[in-house]
């Protein structure tokens, strides 16, 4: 007899989470997506991992200016390339959205 696990409702699958519908919730969602890629690429054995890992997170979400800096410390081969990633760090954080003002307003109250 197999054993069905309380998590997934089936042997070895895993419930998928579906993907949520709101704008901001779906920008959340894919920057959580991004970050997840990110700690993998953080714990990488290898740069081509980490260089793997944070290319995929810039797929999915553009403005992760932390994927910049795991390729700034892995794959630059001077110091200008890695100021230059290191630069569209910064770029990418500053233009990157903050999902959940818009949820909560901005009035100031």
């Amino acid at each position: 007899m197999s054993k069905r696990s309380p998590r997934t409702g089936t042997e070895g699958k895993r419930l998928a989470r579906p993907a949520p519908t709101h704008p901001v919730l779906k920008e959340s969602h894919t920057l959580e997506q991004a970050q997840a890629l990110i700690s993998r690429a953080w714990e990488a054995t290898t740069g081509r991992q980490a260089v793997a890992f944070a290319r995929q997170a810039l797929e999915l979400y553009p403005d992760c200016a932390d994927a910049y800096t795991v390729l700034a410390e892995t794959q630059a081969r001077s110091a200008e390339e890695a100021c230059l990633l290191y630069q569209q760090g910064v770029d990418a954080g500053v233009s990157a959205k903050p999902c959940f003002f818009s949820m909560r307003g901005t009035s100031g109250d």
